[in-house]
């Protein structure tokens, strides 16, 4: 009896993270990605904002992406992911952006991808997941790491680091994000 309660007090409340990775992309399932050139009204931060999907990235915090069940992309599923994971108490999260390494990208100048990294506090190891693709990744992603390898293709990494300090507001500051980074991909 006494073993089975200091075991029960040592075990978190949920199996692993891994449980609650699996949990918060289910919950994000129902988000759909807003189609390309329809007008929405939605809330953003805390006011009434109509545009299309690209006037929306970067705009909204996760409770309002979740409470739209809208997405304007890669970026906002990240985003509500990692509100997800946040309101189940894990801590150990990174916010990643990372622009995509192929001639589109140097052509256009925007193109990316938005991932979170989990670390799981029994293991150490970091776990790499792309929302928007309801995939994890990678079970033992280096952070250290400036390329990473998804479903979508191979990507830069320009900022990893709490969704909070994420520097980026807005379209327009997310294109001069892009284009920082692709700038400091070595040649």
């Amino acid at each position: 009896l006494v073993i089975g309660l200091f075991l029960s007090l040592s075990v978190p409340a949920s199996a692993s993270v891994r449980d609650d990775i699996d949990a918060a992309l289910v919950q994000l399932a129902p988000v759909k990605v807003m189609q390309t050139g329809r007008t929405y009204s939605l809330t953003v931060r805390g006011e009434a904002f109509s545009g299309t999907n690209g006037d929306f990235l970067s705009r909204r915090g996760p409770d309002e992406i979740l409470s739209s069940g809208l997405s304007s992309g890669c970026g906002d599923h990240a985003a509500a992911f990692y509100g997800l994971l946040r309101a189940k108490g894990v801590t150990d999260l990174n916010y990643i952006e990372a622009v995509e390494l192929s001639v589109a990208s140097l052509l256009e100048r925007f193109s990316g991808h938005a991932l979170v990294a989990v670390k799981d506090p029994r293991t150490k190891d970091w776990i790499l997941v792309a929302p928007i693709n309801n995939a994890v990744v990678s079970e033992r992603w280096d952070p250290a790491a400036k390329v990473v390898h998804t479903p979508a293709g191979r990507f830069w990494v320009g900022y990893a680091g709490r969704l909070e300090d994420y520097p980026v507001k807005s379209p327009e500051q997310l294109k001069k994000s892009f284009r920082r980074t692709l700038r400091a991909v070595p040649v």
